[in-house]
This record gives structure tokens, sequence and C-alpha cells, in this order.
């Protein structure tokens, strides 16, 4: 399950893939939007540079009002600076901490959080190696992704 949707992210990605050594200038109203497996369908984003499968990379990601992506952590490292709207960030072993524009967030690698969007919420997402995304319940268990998104209807899986 987990290889169909690292080869769909990766297609998905595919035209978004820039080369490290390249400069870039990308305006996010010119991204195609895609929903990342994995992530509920509230949630839409774009590789802006780097292949998100593979390695370091830079997300562009959108999240409608009331989104929610549940307890969660990443094999690498995650940085994300939110451009616009706010949000609820949980974080294992932290006080939640509310997170508007102009903020930026340092998550260590294998660190669960969670986020929800308050209003809409625009935000790039820096990682150190490739984007995966392992939930868990309230005792820190990994489960599976039907399980986590079961409560988004629309959820992609």
């Amino acid at each position: 399950m987990k290889s169909v949707l690292a080869v769909l992210l990766v297609v998905s990605c595919a035209i978004a893939v820039v080369a490290a050594d390249q400069p870039i200038v990308t305006k996010p109203t010119d991204d195609k939007l895609i929903v990342f497996p994995g992530l509920p369908e509230c949630s839409k984003g774009a590789a802006v540079k780097g292949d998100p499968m593979k390695g370091a990379a830079v997300i562009y990601l959108k999240g409608t009002a009331g989104c929610n992506i549940p307890m969660h952590w990443h094999t690498a490292t995650e940085d994300l600076t939110i451009i616009s709207g706010s949000g609820m960030l949980k974080m294992k072993d932290a006080k939640d901490a509310t997170v508007s524009s102009g903020m930026y967030v340092h998550l260590p690698a294998k660190h669960p959080h969670a986020l929800k969007c308050a209003s809409a919420c625009t935000l790039y997402i820096f990682t150190d190696g490739a984007f995966d995304i392992h939930y868990v319940d309230a005792a820190g268990k990994e489960i599976p992704v039907e399980q986590a998104l079961g409560s988004h209807p629309k959820a992609k899986k």
C-alpha cells in the first residue's frame, strides 16, 4: 500500500520537481495542487523543490478552514513556515501552540504532532529527507492511514 502511494506521489509531483542546484523562483498560484497520498483531502500541495519521495524537498501546502491532520510523525526533520491563516499545533511532550502567518516551526524527526487549521492556512514544509507520514493513536502507537483519516469521509488513502 505504501509503495503504491509513493509511486502516485512521485508521478503527481514529477512536473514540479526542480534540480537542487538550479535557482528557483515560484509563485504559489502557478503550482498545480494535489492531494498528497496519506493526507486528508482538505489539504492540497505541490512539490516546489526536490522529490519528496526520495529526499530533501520543499512542499507548498494549503489547508481549508477546519482541516485536521491527525497526530503523526515523519522519518525526516520537518520545518514549517506559515504563510497565511492560523491553526493549532499539538505536539507530544509540548504545550499546544497557536500558529499564524509569519511563524516558523521546527519538528525533529519522529516527533509526533498534529495540525488543525482554524482558518484557511498556507505553509511551506521543508524536509531534510523523504516525506513520509506515520499516524499514531493517543497512546503513540502507529495506526493505519485508514484508521487515522476515518473521520475524513473524502480522505485520500
